[in-house]
């Protein structure tokens, strides 16, 4: 099967929003002793009556949520613009052998045991290279229902689902 296509931010973003959802405890940590400590202390002041300290307090803690969430996906589509491979076509060969993958600058041979999983979604097929790194990413937008069907089969004959 090959499969020719050029990338889009939209592919990108729904490649890494399948990764796990692992929260990692530092920064689980730091969203809690800094976000809820400031709202809760800006609520008390505005209690006792300091009004515009309380409102500043309760402000910064909700700018520190709403970082939380949007710094990372500014973060990833940053990445995606400035990867020289974002820019131009993509080419995939998949086979009983592996998969072949020729970029812009660069080309790419794997071989089926250099994934350890693969993961399907509504838009993606992800082939992983450890549990949370994604090696190869196939966006579902450019295949025919028979090569979706295709490629399924040899993904489930090769890798195994998480």
């Amino acid at each position: 099967m090959e499969l020719r296509y050029l990338p889009k931010e939209e592919d990108w973003e729904n490649a890494n929003r399948s990764l796990p959802k692992k929260w990692r405890a530092w920064d689980m940590f730091q969203f809690a002793i800094s976000f809820v400590p400031l709202f809760f202390i800006g609520a008390g002041l505005i209690g006792s009556g300091d009004t515009i300290a309380g409102l500043l307090c309760m402000a910064s803690s909700i700018a520190i949520a709403l970082g939380a969430y949007e710094v990372p996906k500014a973060r990833r589509r940053r990445k995606f613009r400035n990867s020289v491979s974002a820019d131009g076509e993509r080419v995939l060969r998949i086979d009983e052998n592996g998969v072949a993958a020729d970029f812009p600058y660069a080309r790419a041979q794997y071989e089926w045991q250099a994934f350890t999983q693969y993961r399907e979604t509504d838009l993606t097929f992800l082939l992983f290279r450890s549990t949370d790194q994604i090696g190869v990413w196939i966006p579902k937008r450019l295949m025919s229902p028979v090569q979706i069907e295709e490629l399924r089969q040899i993904l489930k004959a090769r890798l195994p689902m998480p």
